[in-house]
C-alpha cells in the first residue's frame, strides 16, 4: 500500500468547539425495534391529538407534569374515540404509552408511585371462600376454562356475563344400578367457550352426585348456593331435606326435575362480594366474581399450600387435560373446546409421564413413583413461610429510603398540627393533598419492600432449609424426649381450652414451636414493650389470639387514639386501677400516672405535645394534684 495523502485542515473559527459544548444537548433516546419504534409513533399521535383539547396544548408540559387525572383523561378520551374491543389489546396500549413517556423523557423506568399497587386480600364471607372450592372442582371435571365460568376481564366492550343459574339442570333420576335409589343429576351449559361466547351449540356437561366423597361432589355446592339465593321455583324446597322429600319418581318417567325461577335464570352463579347498608360483608345479588379476583385469590392460595410455582388458574385445565389424553381425538376436542385437535399439545406436561427407563430394560413400570414426579405436591410444603416474620418487618422500617419518607411525612404532621391543631381542620387543600401523597409514598415503599422481601424469603426457604423442617416433622417419634412429648400433650390441651375463649382470626400467622412452652414464654416477657408501638393493655389480655396482643400500630398517633377509646374510656379511676401490662403489679389513681407510667417503665410510645384529646380536663386537673 502506498502513503495516504494528508488530509487537508479544516478552517474553524476560534470559539466553533465551545458553541458546539454549550448548545442545548440531545436528550439519548433508547433504540428500538422498527415495528416498536411504529407503534410508539402511533401513541404519540394519538397523546397529541388529546393535549390539543387541553390548555395549554403542548405534549412535553403534560408529560413533566404527569398526574393520575392526565393518565386517567387521556385512557378515556382514547377509549371513547377507537373501538377497542381487546381488554388485554387496550393494556398493551397503555404499556406503549409508558414506553413513549420514558423514551421522550429520557426516564429509566415510570415513576413508582403512579404505577398500580397491589395487597393482600382476605375472604371477607364464606361462600367467597368455597367458591374457590367448587371452581377448582368444575375445572378439572370439565376441563372448562376459567373465563367460561366466571366474568371474563379480557373482554372489555362485552356486558359482564358469566355462568348463571339458567344455565344447569337438576333431575333426580333413578340409579339404573339400585332400582330403589335416586341419585341426582346436574346438566351444565358452557355457552361462554372461547371463541364461540352465546354462538352456536353450546357442549353440555353431566354431573353426577358423588356419595363416595362429598367433599367432590359439584351438586352439593349448588344445592348450597341455590337454597340461600332460593332460586328453586317449587315453594315446598326450603331445606336441604325437602330436596329429597318431594321429589318422588313417578312409574312412567325417568327423572324428576328440580325447576329454577324465572326472575333467577339471569343471576351469575359464583358473585362477588359487597358491603350492605349497615357496612357488613355479605355476596353481591347481582355482579359476578371476576377473573382477575379469581387469579389473584389462587395465587395467594397456592402460597399458603407451600406451592413452590404458583402457575396460573390454567393448570386446573391442564390437570384435567392430562387424564383426557387416552380420549379419542373428536371427543376430546369437544371436551377441551378446542377449534383443533393439535392445540392439545400445548397442554401437556412437560415432565414426561412415563417409566422410560424400565420400558428400556424391560422391567415393570413404576407408576406410583412417576405419578408422584410429575405431581406438583413433590415439592409442595405447607410449613413454607406465609408472611414476615417481626425481625424482617423490623428490617423493612430500618431501611433508609423508607426512614426518610416517614420522617418527612412525621414531620409534615407536626406542622400541619402546630398550626391547625387537628389533620381534620386542615383547610388548605395543598397542603391536604401534599399530606395524603407523603402518606401514599410512604405506603408504597414500604409495601414494595416487603413483598422484595417476601419473595427472597420464600425462594430461599425451598432452596435451603425445606428439607430440613420436613425431616423435623417426620421424625420417629420413639427418639423424642418423654419430657418433650408430655410437654407438647399439655400446651395442645391448653391450646384447645383457649379456642373456646377466642374469636377466630383472619389467618393463622402463629405457629406453635414444641421446644418453648408457655410457662417459659410467660416468664421471660419483657418488662418493655418491643418496639414501643404495641398496647400495653392488649400485650396483656390473655383471652385475644396472639396476633392481636402483639399488634404493632402504624404510628403514636393511632396507638394513642386505640388506647384512650378501647381502654382508658372505660377505667373506672374512682378506685386504683391496675396496670394491663404483663406481669406489673402496678396501680394507676389517675390517668395522667397512667399514662406516665405506660411511658417511662414499659417504653410505650405516645405523640408529643399532649395526650388524648377527650380527656384534655381530665389531665388538667391530675396535673393540678402533682402542683
Amino acid at each position: 500500500m502506498g502513503v495516504l495523502p494528508r488530509k487537508a485542515p479544516v478552517e474553524r473559527s476560534p470559539g466553533y468547539w465551545m458553541d458546539m459544548i454549550n448548545k442545548p444537548s440531545q436528550p439519548v433516546k433508547p433504540k428500538f425495534e422498527e415495528s416498536t419504534e411504529r407503534t410508539l409513533e402511533v401513541t404519540k399521535r394519538s397523546f397529541i391529538k388529546f393535549v390539543q383539547r387541553l390548555e395549554p396544548a403542548d405534549p412535553r408540559y403534560w408529560l413533566e407534569n404527569l398526574t393520575m387525572n392526565v393518565i386517567e383523561c387521556f385512557l378515556r378520551w382514547y377509549l371513547e374515540n377507537h373501538n377497542v374491543r381487546s381488554l388485554p389489546g387496550f393494556q398493551v396500549k397503555v404499556r406503549y404509552w409508558r414506553m413513549y413517556y420514558c423514551s421522550e423523557l429520557n426516564h429509566g423506568s415510570f415513576p413508582y408511585d403512579l404505577k398500580r399497587q397491589t395487597k393482600s386480600i382476605f375472604y371477607v364471607t364464606n361462600r367467597q371462600r368455597s367458591q374457590h372450592a367448587i371452581l377448582r372442582k368444575m375445572m378439572t371435571a370439565t376441563s372448562a376454562r376459567p373465563g367460561t365460568l366466571v366474568c371474563n376481564t379480557g373482554y372489555c366492550r362485552k356486558e359482564k356475563d358469566a355462568l348463571c343459574w339458567g344455565d344447569i339442570e337438576l333431575f333426580m333420576v333413578m340409579d339404573p344400578d339400585r332400582s330403589t335409589c335416586r341419585v341426582l343429576l346436574m346438566h351444565v351449559k358452557h355457552r361462554l367457550n372461547k371463541g364461540k361466547r352465546n354462538r352456536g351449540r353450546a357442549p353440555r356437561y353431566t354431573y353426577i352426585e358423588r356419595n363416595d366423597n362429598l367433599g367432590l361432589c359439584v351438586i352439593q355446592d349448588i344445592l348450597e348456593y341455590g337454597l340461600e339465593d332460593e332460586v328453586f321455583a317449587s315453594e315446598y324446597i326450603q331445606e336441604p331435606r325437602d330436596i329429597w322429600r318431594y321429589t318422588e319418581i313417578p312409574a312412567h318417567r325417568k327423572s324428576v326435575p328440580i325447576h329454577i325461577k324465572e326472575e333467577k335464570k339471569s343471576i351469575p352463579i359464583f358473585r362477588r362480594a359487597a358491603r350492605d347498608k349497615k357496612g357488613n360483608w355479605t355476596t353481591h345479588p347481582a355482579e359476578p366474581l371476576t377473573y382477575a379476583q379469581l387469579a389473584e385469590d389462587h395465587h395467594r392460595e397456592c402460597r399458603a399450600a407451600g406451592a413452590k410455582n404458583t402457575g396460573s388458574l390454567y393448570l386446573w385445565r391442564k390437570g384435567a387435560a392430562a387424564a383426557f389424553i387416552d380420549l379419542t381425538p373428536e371427543l376430546r376436542t369437544q371436551v377441551m373446546g378446542q377449534s383443533r385437535s393439535s392445540i392439545f399439545m400445548a397442554y401437556l406436561n412437560e415432565l414426561v409421564n412415563c417409566d422410560t427407563q424400565s420400558v428400556f430394560l424391560g422391567t415393570p413400570t413404576r407408576d406410583a413413583l412417576i405419578a408422584l414426579s410429575t405431581n406438583s405436591s413433590l415439592t409442595r410444603d405447607p410449613s413454607a413461610p406465609q408472611g414476615l416474620t417481626r425481625e424482617q418487618l423490623q428490617r423493612v422500617e430500618d431501611d433508609p429510603e423508607l426512614m426518610k419518607l416517614e420522617n418527612t411525612r412525621v414531620a409534615f404532621r407536626e406542622d400541619l398540627i402546630s398550626e391547625y391543631g387537628k389533620i381534620s381542620k386542615v383547610t388548605d387543600p395543598a397542603k391536604r393533598d401534599r399530606y395524603r401523597q407523603l402518606g401514599n409514598q410512604v405506603r408504597a415503599e414500604r409495601k414494595k419492600l416487603q413483598n422484595q422481601i417476601d419473595k427472597e424469603a420464600y425462594k430461599q426457604y425451598f432452596d435451603n432449609v425445606a428439607l430440613a423442617a420436613l425431616e423435623f416433622k417426620n421424625r420417629d417419634v420413639s427418639i423424642v424426649p418423654d419430657e418433650e412429648l408430655v410437654e407438647d400433650g399439655i400446651l395442645s390441651l391448653e391450646l384447645r381450652l383457649a379456642l373456646n375463649h377466642l374469636t377466630v382470626p383472619r389467618h393463622l400467622a402463629q405457629r406453635v414451636k414444641p421446644e418453648v412452652t408457655a410457662q417459659d414464654t410467660l416468664s421471660s416477657f419483657p418488662t418493655q414493650s418491643p418496639t414501643g408501638l404495641e398496647c400495653p393493655e392488649c400485650l396483656g389480655d390473655e383471652t385475644k389470639y396472639p396476633g392481636a396482643r402483639w399488634f404493632s400500630y402504624c404510628n403514636t398517633y393511632v396507638l394513642r387514639d386505640h388506647l384512650e377509646v378501647q381502654h382508658v374510656k372505660w377505667m373506672d379511676f374512682s378506685k386504683p386501677v391496675p396496670c394491663g401490662y404483663p406481669h406489673c403489679v402496678a396501680f394507676l389513681a389517675t390517668p395522667m400516672q397512667y399514662y406516665h407510667h405506660v411511658t417511662t417503665v414499659h417504653g410505650t410510645k405516645l405523640p408529643k405535645g399532649g395526650w388524648a384529646p377527650k380527656c384534655k380536663a381530665q389531665l388538667a386537673f391530675d396535673a393540678s394534684l402533682f402542683r
